[in-house]
């Protein structure tokens, strides 16, 4: 039987340094831009909210919602009757296949607003300064005929939508991996085992690492007895020598076919 696959039930907001909008302070921030008249914007965005359908489609998902707050008309309909932006609807710039799996650039998100319609004007990091980010803002904050998408590293912010290590370790299964396998010198199991520990990722451990966090916390709730979670610890180290498992059979089935 398959082991199950990892998964989360929402995350916690790091905080600080970001707020909550439902919290408290969020409540209070929001108060005070709305006296300020800096949440003119706020109402029809909220009206026309959609969440992502795919977790790479957040370009997509902001794209329809800023149309739609727009009252942009695609001139073709959705389902039914109705014409409305959909994320299905966005794929003049970028095939939706490929979106779903890679994600989409900050160039293709100005894109993909433009040939639906939108007046657009996209400014990089690079080119622009932290007061010019803040003027825009303010204008766009202020108005409800001018909305702003932001692309933003997480990372300072202490979020991550997805764990990184993932990266890198499949580009070692797919890339590095295979010729690393041709080597000469790699004529019993011990020399494999060896190379295999040598040269894995960097961040491999921290892979595990998530691997195994995202189990515990999906099964170590609050109600079990204590001889509930010691069973379920036992579970998770299960798990892990499990995962080793098949990389070490992956990787020895790549090596025999090769050799």
């Amino acid at each position: 039987m398959a082991a199950a696959m990892p998964s989360l039930y929402r995350r916690v907001l790091p905080s600080p340094p970001a707020v909550d909008f439902a919290s408290p302070e969020g409540k209070r921030l929001f108060s005070e831009a709305l006296a300020a008249g800096t949440m003119e914007g706020f109402f029809s965005l909220i009206s026309c909210f959609q969440t992502q359908s795919e977790p790479a489609f957040c370009g997509l998902a902001s794209i329809a919602v800023v149309l739609n707050a727009l009252a942009i008309d695609p001139g073709r309909r959705w389902k039914g009757p109705w014409r409305w932006f959909d994320e299905s609807m966005l794929d003049c710039c970028e095939p939706l296949d490929k979106v779903k799996a890679q994600g989409i650039t900050f160039g293709k998100v100005a894109c993909l607003a433009h040939c639906s319609g939108a007046d657009v004007q996209s400014f990089r990091a690079n080119r622009v300064t932290l007061e010019d980010l803040r003027r825009h803002l303010v204008r766009c904050a202020s108005s409800q005929d001018c909305h702003l998408i932001a692309s933003y590293h997480r990372k300072p912010f202490k979020q991550s939508c997805r764990e990184e290590s993932w990266k890198s370790m499949a580009k070692y299964c797919v890339e590095d991996l295979p010729n690393l396998l041709k080597a000469e010198n790699l004529d019993n199991v011990p020399t494999l085992l060896s190379c295999l520990i040598e040269t894995l990722p960097a961040n491999a451990g921290a892979l595990i690492k998530w691997v195994i966090e995202v189990r515990r916390k999906e099964e170590d709730r609050p109600s079990l007895s204590k001889e509930e979670k010691e069973r379920l610890s036992l579970k998770v180290l299960c798990n892990f020598i499990y995962f080793l498992d098949i990389v070490f059979l992956t990787v020895l089935s790549l090596w025999t076919g090769i050799k």
